[in-house]
């Protein structure tokens, strides 16, 4: 994973919304694969934080697929095994989100209110 996708993540709401989509793309090629991530704890410790402005960006499509690429990195975090310190800087990580996070329950449209929840839970689509 390029450095220039945590760059455009943020940019204007457009770019970010480019941005997120390639992520989501690439995290489902890796989990249809049941590969291991291509991109390590240095990627995901500063890319999670960065998707709390995301969730609070106006384009309406930039919060909910933030959210989707949450659910859709939630399974991956298997791969950092539990008896290692790189769970902990992962969920630390995903921790960080939740001041953005849990206003998405109030949110106005359904599917983000959904999405929001089950992102919460810990529960992928």
């Amino acid at each position: 994973m390029a450095s220039h996708l945590l760059a455009d993540l943020e940019g204007e709401s457009d770019i970010r919304l480019g941005a997120i989509q390639d992520l989501r793309d690439q995290v489902r090629r890796s989990v249809g694969r049941q590969q291991s991530p291509p991109w390590t704890i240095r990627f995901l410790t500063p890319l999670l934080p960065r998707l709390g402005s995301c969730l609070d960006d106006p384009h309406p499509q930039v919060p909910l697929q933030t959210l989707q690429l949450l659910l859709d990195l939630i399974p991956l975090r298997m791969h950092f095994g539990e008896s290692t310190g790189a769970l902990m800087q992962v969920d630390a990580a995903f921790t960080s989100l939740l001041p953005f996070l849990v206003p998405k329950i109030g949110d106005a449209r359904l599917p983000v209110r959904r999405a929001a929840m089950q992102s919460l839970e810990g529960k992928s689509i």
